[in-house]
């Protein structure tokens, strides 16, 4: 009996998970290429040359069917990286302008006075 497991992973850890995935599928298979050329059909009894290969297939569909989970998160994760790229931001993540730049209401003359410069109108006239 198979179960369905499901996993959190942080989205920049994805790349790397998949990576993992395809990784362990890719040494199934080639321990099923292994297996192929140990079967031995010439000199082989029928009975276990039947057998084995009958356990190879069945392999085959286990790995087939780690790949289709892999494409399934594969498109899942493109999904996410889309909704990530067109998000907008959130009314809680603006913060209003006087919270962030002190003065932002003064006047060029207010902030000038306060620094101890000259407004340019005083310059113009004297």
């Amino acid at each position: 009996m198979k179960v369905n497991l499901q996993i959190s992973v942080d989205i920049d850890k994805v790349p790397v998970e998949l990576q993992r995935l395809i990784a362990e599928a890719s040494d199934k298979l080639a321990g099923l290429v292994q297996d192929l050329q140990f079967i031995d059909v010439i000199d082989g009894n029928p009975y276990y040359v039947h057998k084995a290969i009958d356990e190879t297939r069945k392999s085959f569909v286990t790995v087939d069917n780690s790949l289709e989970e892999i494409q399934a998160l594969v498109v899942d994760y493109q999904k996410a990286l889309s909704h990530l790229m067109s998000e907008q931001p959130t009314e809680q993540n603006i913060v209003p302008l006087e919270q962030t730049v002190q003065g932002w209401d003064k006047t060029l003359s207010e902030l000038r006075e306060q620094l101890g410069g000259e407004d340019d109108k005083q310059n113009e006239e004297g």
